[in-house]
């Protein structure tokens, strides 16, 4: 990265040496360097809004993916923007228009036009956008290959979130889940999905209460319990039935219980009996550290 990149990425850089930048590199704009200046410039809140609407006409896709998420980018801009059928990378997944439907300024009925386009990637970021009308939301939710994005948004209402806990799309349970708007009613029902990435998403969720916290804990000491440690999974997985704890893969299995387990010691809902046993939880030297400083920056503990 050359010095007029750095700048050009600051926020602490003045609008005007950001509009000096971006026209020194126009005189250069066929050289990498000058490329990456102006895509650098395409992503930084501060950009005058004059040049980002100079960036928006650029022929390099990926300056006018960045201008169209940048939240300074003005209406008649994104409004431009959401008909760039363009797109960067490989996967035909990151449209310049998607990058629209994200952008929190983006006008009701241009998210509206968006949320019908033909790409369900582009739909997908509509329906993550924060500022979405409820309206839109309840369609969107109708749509089956966006709904996991919808229960995402932090504008979903409780509801959609409700219906959705019972979603047969593991994404769409998980994403309810972490939605920090789930009330925790719902995080109880979601706390005996079957599936391991369900239950660790509610660990997390700070809107989880403490009894559904407790009953996660000992759902992890009896998956804990069943499997003393990798070296005698194999005869173990023979007395157990071990796709009922939902950890379905023996190979990856140890690693997705540590993030479960951690998940319960960093939240501050998690009773102080059991930040306690955590504290001193018997098992290897890495995860016992993990669990330690996750448990020691609880404001629970903190607070006993």
């Amino acid at each position: 990265m050359n010095n007029n990149e750095t700048e050009a990425r600051e926020l602490t850089t003045s609008p005007e040496r950001l509009r000096e930048l971006y026209r020194s590199a126009i005189e250069v704009h066929r050289t990498v360097a000058a490329r990456e200046v102006h895509r650098t410039l395409a992503n930084n809140p501060n950009t005058p809004i004059d040049i980002l609407q100079l960036l928006a006409c650029d022929r390099d896709e990926y300056i006018r993916f960045f201008v169209a998420r940048n939240p300074s980018t003005p209406a008649d801009t994104l409004e431009m923007l959401a008909h760039d059928h363009a797109f960067v990378g490989s996967s035909r997944t990151s449209y310049v228009r998607g990058n629209v439907g994200l952008n929190p300024n983006t006008p009701n009925r241009i998210l509206e036009l968006l949320a019908q386009d033909i790409e369900c990637s582009v739909r997908r970021c509509v329906a993550q956008n924060p500022n979405l009308p409820i309206a839109l939301l309840r369609t969107l939710a109708q749509d089956e290959s966006v709904r996991s994005s919808v229960a995402s948004n932090l504008s979903t209402p409780v509801d959609l979130l409700r219906l959705f806990a019972s979603d047969k799309c593991e994404f769409t349970r998980r994403y309810v889940a972490e939605n920090p708007s789930t009330s925790a009613d719902i995080l109880e029902i979601l706390s005996q999905d079957r599936l391991h990435t369900v239950r660790t998403a509610v660990a997390g969720n700070f809107h989880t209460s403490a009894s559904t916290l407790e009953r996660l804990f000992s759902n992890c000491q009896a998956i804990g319990n069943s499997f003393k440690n990798r070296g005698t999974m194999i005869s173990d997985l023979a007395k157990v039935n071990f796709q009922a704890t939902g950890f379905f893969d023996p190979d990856i299995w140890f690693q997705e219980y540590e993030n479960f387990i951690l998940a319960i010691a960093k939240n501050p809902n998690t009773p102080l009996h059991i930040l306690r046993i955590l504290n001193c939880y018997p098992t290897g030297p890495m995860l016992a550290e993990a669990l330690q400083n996750c448990v020691a920056r609880n404001p629970n503990w903190n607070s006993n």
